[in-house]
């Protein structure tokens, strides 16, 4: 035993090992020293916990080949309950945004009911860049969180005010041209006023957006007001998201 205790020591002097001698210790990156009851492969201090498809959702918060492309992505995300797990034994899901189309080794994640998850996403700036995907197999669509969320729950926008231009609401905005372009290109394609990929400005209400808006309205039935208020957000996501297919 006492050997055992010698090499483990010099074990980690040399550093050698971090993440086995870590697992042998019982650390789990919290300080407490208590023994771990979870496997941490890459030694990031959160057990990996591999998904299959349940259907349920998860908040995806980082993904990479190695422990380093995760460990950054787990100190910044603190006080939340996270894991990671192996893609090559979870659920064959969209693990990543939809802007690239590489695929990793590993991904850390977060568990959760999809309106609370979604709404971290939309409002919090930590998970500004992150995404929320349901565990259902082949499926090549990440979440659409206006979706997910209650229309109440969405900011009232009106061009020339700080709310149009405050980073706190630039998520709302970008998924909601998202939507637009998406809404443009499959259903009203010859639309006088249509928004497109080269005619926003992501995250931000000006100009574009509120004439975009005050057409939605029209063709809803809606005052022609050009703010973006409750009752607008329902009609732009009762038709914008029977046009995806993520779950």
């Amino acid at each position: 035993m006492r050997t055992r205790l010698v090499a483990l020591l010099l074990a980690v002097v040399l550093g050698v090992g971090g993440g086995a001698a870590a697992a042998l210790f019982g650390d789990d990156g919290g300080g407490d020293g208590g023994a771990t009851s979870y496997a941490d492969p890459l030694g990031l201090g959160i057990p990996k916990i591999d998904l299959d498809c349940t259907g349920e959702p998860v908040l995806v918060v980082g993904f990479g080949d190695n422990a380093a492309a995760l460990r950054n992505e787990v100190v910044n995300t603190p006080h939340e309950d996270l894991r990671y797990l192996e893609t090559s034994r979870s659920c064959a899901t969209r693990w990543t945004p939809s802007s690239t189309d590489d695929t990793f080794d590993w991904v850390v994640y977060r568990s959760g009911d999809a309106t609370d998850l979604c709404l971290d996403r939309l409002r919090k700036p930590i998970h500004r860049r992150d995404n929320v995907t349901f565990l259902v197999d082949g499926i090549d669509e990440r979440a659409m969180c206006l979706c997910e969320v209650p229309a109440t729950e969405a900011p009232v926008l009106q061009k020339r005010t700080p709310a149009a231009i405050a980073p706190r609401n630039e998520v709302w905005i970008g998924e909601l041209q998202d939507m637009l372009i998406t809404i443009d290109a499959e259903l009203r394609p010859d639309a006088e006023v249509r928004l497109t990929g080269r005619n926003r400005v992501r995250g931000k209400y000006g100009e574009v957006m509120a004439a975009r808006i005050s057409a939605a309205q029209q063709e809803s039935r809606l005052p022609e007001t050009g703010i973006l208020d409750a009752a607008t957000w329902n009609r732009i996501t009762a038709t914008g998201c029977r046009l995806y297919d993520y779950r």
